[in-house]
């Protein structure tokens, strides 16, 4: 009965995006299409071409006009428009997540870091510096600074079995966000623990999450150039 609340083609979406994770469709793959797709799982040809369009606009699949659609290069993949747990997006494409815990700290918070959690110069604050990886391979250094009112237990956490994100949603879901995007060139620290090539730039995404009115935490996320993407789709 549940199921056939789901809208066909999500269901569609979902079946599609089963053989590609799984390896039964690899990459380069040739997909059906739409109207084979229509045909084969007995939906509209409308109800195929939406759920190709999302698998498209999520990097799942590549789609040439005249030619036909395809299985993209398998490529580490985030969303800009809304706050994700890393460690969900790796195992969502059936990969290997896991992480190294680099700091996890108490410390007293810089002006900066003050005047950006909003609380009083001085204040003491949880610091983590987390690198998170693909099957072995790292593709976000997580820099993250936590207002220990909003999540008071942080330092109890076993870091290595979730993530300072998935923490944060367990207490509340952020009612309020701000991210600002920039290509960078990383410093020798960075460039390391992301093992990355000299001259390489990186992805960096400066975030700030509030819930229940509080600043909860601030965040430094780097990401590889050429082993990470962002996109986003907004629907007004």
């Amino acid at each position: 009965m549940a199921s056939s609340l789901v809208p066909p083609y999500l269901r569609l979406k979902k079946d599609i995006l089963g053989k590609i994770l799984s390896g039964e469709w690899p990459v380069s793959h040739r997909i059906p299409s739409d109207k084979e797709l229509a045909s084969d799982f007995g939906v509209s040809r409308l109800t195929a071409n939406k759920a190709m369009c999302e698998l498209a606009d999520e990097g799942y699949v590549e789609r040439a006009p005249g030619i036909g659609t395809f299985v993209a290069e398998n490529r580490s993949h985030g969303e800009f428009l809304r706050v994700t747990n890393i460690a969900e997006e790796v195992r969502g494409r059936s990969h290997e997540y896991d992480n190294e815990i680099i700091t996890l700290e108490t410390l007293k918070a810089s002006d900066e870091v003050s005047e950006k959690l909003q609380l009083p110069a001085g204040t003491q604050v949880f610091h983590s510096v987390i690198v998170h990886r693909d099957q072995g391979v790292p593709i976000q250094l997580e820099d993250r600074y936590i207002n220990p009112v909003v999540a008071p237990d942080l330092m109890s956490i076993d870091l290595t079995e979730t993530t300072p994100t998935a923490y944060l949603m367990s207490i509340s879901p952020p009612t309020e966000v701000e991210q600002q995007i920039e290509a960078v060139m990383p410093r020798p620290r960075e460039r390391k623990l992301l093992l990355m090539k000299t001259g390489e730039p990186c992805l960096l995404i400066k975030r700030r999450t509030w819930i229940r009115g509080a600043v909860a935490t601030l965040a430094y996320l780097y990401h590889p150039g050429t082993r990470y993407d962002l996109s986003g789709r907004w629907v007004p």
